[in-house]
């Protein structure tokens, strides 16, 4: 099923440039280099990019991209969404299969290699520079039986600035690159990120560009060292050095040529890259992914204590904050506390936002099993920090229907197995959303109190038991609210998710086989509390509706929208 979500996302690469149209006769630069650049495309605009390379890998291996295709769309003036897919060649390289211990060498093959989706953000611009933050998600679908990938979820953050000397643009980056790790079940790799790249103006048209980038860690030694792809695409005392040229082609269209050599011998040995770019205006909707009622000049505080997702945005340059305690009964009928479980949201365009969800968690009489589901720990009472969950939700569609959106969610692994915790496996959810506001249908009725929200996607949920594996599972989702007063809401769901093992507990997975559940809430303001103006409150109940879901859970918390 992975694959085919690589399929819908490559489709997405071909088919909206056919229906675009050039920017004339405005310049845009093909960034080349691997250092990350703070400035966007530009709200509506779409750029292209088609890259074909060579590189010689640590272990003398060559590893050809043909081709790399990235696509990028300017959600705002300040923030772009990238989708990048590679298909691979390699030749002559070298990889452990796990958990036999095999050696795999000179071993030649062809296939796919991962799709990596990223949000950017550049919101602050002081004097010549701007900064900002960029967050990357990688899907595991490289199979690392063929020597292209890990077949692990990785996770990458960085910071971006941008400095505008005239006909020089400097680039820095600093992050965290989060890579799981192939070699070991319920374990991933952190290593600082670097890089610091240039361009210059040679002419009216050809830029010539430079840059140093590359990546250690923490524990240095012969573990963090890597030897081609098959092992991780960070190292550990990685340093590689660039220089490129670009030029147009016409008034559309950029070329550009790379070259990188290694800097020591734990890095790639040399690499040659070629490529095309184009920008498009597509456009995009104007109109924010609100429901009608709630597109105001100052912003409303919209709380959806539920677990299906609506398609309505936070509102551009809006700032979103949601503070809970949580009580879940888990399958394996031990007590998992989230005290407390905060949501902070950021509207990155008019259809567009990013959130950070982060928990401290508490388990009572929990468990630990094995591969087999054999209990290996029980009577477990601990505390520690849950995972980091990165959220991104883009709803550009308005139809007769509603409003229609997809969400991309990334579980940074942070929680620890050996607690009871969670899986220390990085998860990835993709649904789409539709959500309906029936005031739009029935204006005059009692219908028209009612919207309703349908939810459908895939979780890839790392396997704890197993190298390099993931499960899938469909996830879906039923929800609707009324409004009984002007103020109160009355929320009703049920969602679940099939596919996959059961599981017991987090220490296994966040969603599991055969889980359904139905919840009611109730969401309202804070009246007669002036500092809690436009706060809302919201409580929910759940229960399971089969003996492999959760027999019960409930929710408290508050939420508030400011307009930045």
């Amino acid at each position: 099923m992975r694959k085919w979500v690589s399929l819908f996302f490559l489709s997405l690469i071909l088919i909206f440039p056919s229906a675009a149209e050039s920017l004339e006769p405005e310049y845009r630069e093909f960034h080349i280099l691997k250092t990350e650049e703070a400035t966007t495309v530009g709200q509506g605009n779409l750029r292209t990019e088609i890259e074909f390379g060579v590189t010689k890998q640590p272990d003398a291996s060559e590893l050809y991209s043909i081709p790399r295709l990235r696509l990028t769309y300017g959600l705002s003036d300040w923030a772009d969404l990238e989708f990048e897919y590679d298909f691979f060649v390699v030749r002559d390289t070298t990889f452990v299969k796990f958990p036999t211990g095999e050696i795999v060498s000179d071993h030649d093959d062809e296939s796919t290699g991962d799709l990596r989706v990223k949000v950017k953000m550049s919101p602050y611009e002081f004097g010549r520079n701007r900064l900002g933050f960029e967050a990357t998600t990688k899907f595991p679908m490289a199979d690392r039986d063929e020597g292209v990938g890990t077949n692990e979820t990785d996770f990458v953050w960085q910071f971006l600035l941008t400095s505008d000397w005239g006909r020089l643009l400097t680039h820095l980056n600093a992050g965290m690159a989060i890579i799981g790790d192939p070699a070991e079940n319920r374990n991933q790799r952190d290593f600082l990120i670097l890089g610091a790249g240039a361009e210059y103006g040679l002419t009216d048209s050809l830029t010539l560009m430079a840059e140093i980038n590359g990546s250690t860690w923490s524990e240095n030694g012969e573990k963090g060292f890597t030897d081609n792809i098959a092992e991780a695409s960070h190292g550990s005392w990685r340093a590689m050095g660039s220089i490129g040229l670009t030029g147009p082609i016409g008034n559309d269209w950029r070329w550009g040529l790379l070259a990188r050599k290694g800097l020591n011998n734990h890095t790639d040995d040399w690499g040659v890259q070629g490529g095309l770019s184009r920008v498009w205006g597509i456009g995009g909707s104007e109109e924010p992914a609100a429901a009608e009622e709630e597109r105001r000049p100052d912003p409303e505080t919209f709380f959806n204590p539920m677990k299906t997702a609506t398609a309505y945005t936070i509102g551009e340059r809006n700032f979103h904050l949601e503070l809970a305690a949580d009580y879940i009964n888990q399958p394996d009928d031990s007590d998992l506390y989230v005290l407390p479980d905060l949501t902070v949201g950021w509207g990155i365009g008019p259809w567009a936002d990013f959130q950070v969800q982060l928990q401290y968690l508490m388990v009572r009489n929990s468990k630990r099993f094995d591969s087999s589901g054999a209990v290996i720990e029980e009577d477990i009472d601990e505390t520690g920090q849950g995972d980091a969950w990165a959220k991104f939700k883009f709803s550009p569609f308005d139809l007769r229907c509603g409003r229609l959106g997809a969400e991309l969610i990334t579980k940074v692994p942070s929680a620890d197995d050996k607690d009871a915790l969670g899986t220390d496996e990085a998860d990835i959810v993709f649904r789409g959303l539709l959500s309906t506001d029936w005031s739009e249908f029935y204006p005059d009725s009692l219908l028209g109190r009612l919207k309703t929200h349908l939810n459908a996607g895939i979780a890839i949920q790392g396997n704890p038991y197993k190298h390099s594996s993931q499960n899938d599972l469909f996830i879906w989702g039923v929800l609707a609210e009324y409004e009984l007063l002007e103020s109160l809401t009355l929320w009703a769901e049920l969602e679940g998710s099939n596919g996959g093992p059961t599981i017991g507990n987090v220490t296994e997975g966040v969603y599991g086989d055969d889980f359904i559940e139905a919840r009611l809430g109730l969401t309202g303001p804070f009246p007669l509390i002036d500092f809690l103006d436009d706060w809302k409150w919201g409580v929910t109940a759940s229960a399971g509706m089969t003996s492999e879901s959760r027999d019960w859970t409930a929710s408290v918390g508050v939420s508030h929208t400011w307009g930045l």
